[in-house]
């Protein structure tokens, strides 16, 4: 089953490399991934996109972006960033 084995991979990489202190994944619409991904089916596209959400990530902080707006993502990867030196420096500015 392709989930156990994502997960099993994860579970890998989580043990051969370090913790990672910010996770962002990305989402968008089948139709927008459709357009991005024409090699792809809509199936499969359901598929992996329900994978990914069913995996289980672990990181201080984690988040997800509509990759269908650029705006969004870099809303999303800059404030994770805020939060991720906050918790490491204890400020509350960069």
């Amino acid at each position: 089953m392709t989930t156990g084995l994502a997960a099993g991979l994860l579970a890998l990489a989580g043990r051969l490399f370090p913790a990672p202190e910010l996770i962002i994944t990305l989402s968008a619409p089948p139709e927008v991934l459709l357009q991005r991904k024409q090699e792809l089916s809509e199936p499969e596209i359901r598929r992996q996109a329900a994978t990914l959400s069913a995996l289980k990530f672990s990181a201080p902080v984690l988040a997800t972006a509509d990759a269908d707006t650029l705006q969004e993502v870099i809303e999303v990867v800059m404030l994770s960033a805020d939060r991720i030196e906050k918790e490491l420096t204890g400020k509350d500015e960069f």
